[in-house]
């Protein structure tokens, strides 16, 4: 995984450097090798700053029809709110706060299903510039949270499960600078996860490394007046400029859960894990108003428990080549308008071993997406992006030819990076 953590650092550090060498004349250099006054003036602490993470959704919907060999499985419902930011009340000392909740509902035949869940961080940063492009802050956080379960067949009673959630956190990151308002940011940390349950507790300890992108703006008139001017100005989608989509970031991250229950019974149990995710969208305008690009998602999680020789392996990949054209037109209103369209090529496996049983399945995966989306720029180079898709989606078992089809509209909202 350190491997693919260094290629995409490598990649976002090119986009920005080795693609802005492509500005047209009028343009500066790229600043990725010189900090601006204005940036001195304002490094990534100070007071009256906020932080928040870009490039990743931060509110997700998505609803499928579910067949499987041509017969109809029902359908499957998806929302995810993931938001959050941190407020330098003085220099270098943040206040903030984090919100993730999920809902899936799952329904087949009468019978249903619903998880939700939510969880709630305060945390307060400590951040430090260590000259020019590289800063370093430590963060710690507490949250509470609360899951449900339901399940509700077609005949018989309801089946309700409530828990609560607590957890704590400690990160270390190191933002470093790709221009005036994004930062790429390698992050370390630890994370522990309790839930509560009826009749016993589960525990989380986790460690890992991330890889995220972030910004650090005021919000004082100027910089209000600055952002209304360039909604109205800016030259974004000319030949040579790009962007990273919402979908940007990479983790690995390893760590047990042990599950107790009361009075002992059933046993105690206990598993080690590793995580490990990669998502890369980026695109690139070969011509005014037309951009071309890839969307590249890989994961893989290991799951197993030395007590019972139990190992589960799950591992996912897919490549989407995509095109955006966004209105041909001279209103800057309507030329944040586009429409985008792609194809992804991927495999999915998963391998299951108890003992001496072994099962594997093997999954080709294809997917044909065709949307249109608003970029709202509030700042130089950074717009809120709501893009609105419908999907077709095919699992086909490389064993036995069984095909699993899922279609249905996919709604998401975040913050896209754009270069020039």
């Amino acid at each position: 995984m350190k491997k693919y953590l260094l290629l995409f650092s490598f990649f976002l550090l090119m986009a920005n450097g080795w693609l802005t060498a492509q500005k047209i004349p009028k343009e500066t250099p790229s600043p990725t090798t010189a900090v601006s006054a204005e940036d001195v003036d304002r490094l990534p602490f100070s007071k009256r700053t906020w932080e928040f993470t870009i490039t990743k959704p931060n509110l997700a919907f998505s609803q499928k029809q579910v067949k499987v060999n041509g017969i109809d499985q029902g359908s499957q419902t998806s929302f995810l709110l993931d938001v959050g930011a941190h407020y330098y009340v003085v220099d270098n000392l943040a206040a903030g706060i984090e919100v993730i909740m999920n809902n899936n509902t799952s329904k087949n035949n009468g019978n249903k299903q619903v998880f939700n869940s939510w969880m709630s961080y305060a945390d307060v940063t400590y951040g430090r510039n260590l000259g020019g492009i590289v800063n370093i802050y430590a963060r710690a956080g507490v949250g509470v949270g609360n899951a449900t379960f339901k399940y509700t067949p077609v005949y018989g009673p309801e089946t309700k499960n409530k828990s609560d959630l607590f957890g704590y956190k400690f990160n270390i990151g190191m933002p470093i600078r790709l221009d005036g308002n994004a930062f790429l940011t390698p992050e370390i940390g630890y994370w522990y996860n309790r839930e509560k349950f009826d009749d016993g507790t589960e525990t989380d300890n986790r460690f890992g490394l991330g890889l995220k992108l972030e910004t650090f703006l005021q919000c004082d008139d100027a910089a209000r007046e600055a952002a209304r001017n360039y909604r109205s100005q800016h030259q974004m989608y000319s030949p040579g400029s790009s962007f990273l989509g919402i979908s940007t970031q990479g983790g690995f991250y390893f760590g047990d859960t042990e599950i107790k229950y009361d009075n002992n019974f059933p046993p105690a149990s206990k598993q080690k894990y590793s995580l490990a995710d990669l998502s890369l969208s980026y695109n690139y305008y070969f011509i005014k108003n037309l951009s071309g690009g890839l969307n590249v998602n890989f994961s893989n999680s290991v799951y197993k428990n030395s007590m019972s020789d139990y190992r589960q392996t799950n591992t996912n990949f897919s490549v989407t080549p995509m095109l955006e054209m966004n209105m041909p037109v001279e209103n800057h209103a309507l030329n944040d308008l586009f429409i985008r369209g792609g194809y992804s090529f991927g495999t999915q496996k998963s391998e299951y071993r108890m003992g001496p049983f072994n099962n594997t399945t093997k999954y080709s995966v294809g997917n044909l997406c065709v949307g249109l989306g608003y970029n709202f720029f509030f700042k130089k180079k950074l717009s809120i992006t709501p893009v609105f898709e419908y999907d077709w989606t095919t699992y086909n078992d490389k064993d036995n030819d069984q095909k699993e089809k899922y279609n249905g509209p996919n709604f998401s909202v975040g913050v896209r990076k754009f270069f020039r």
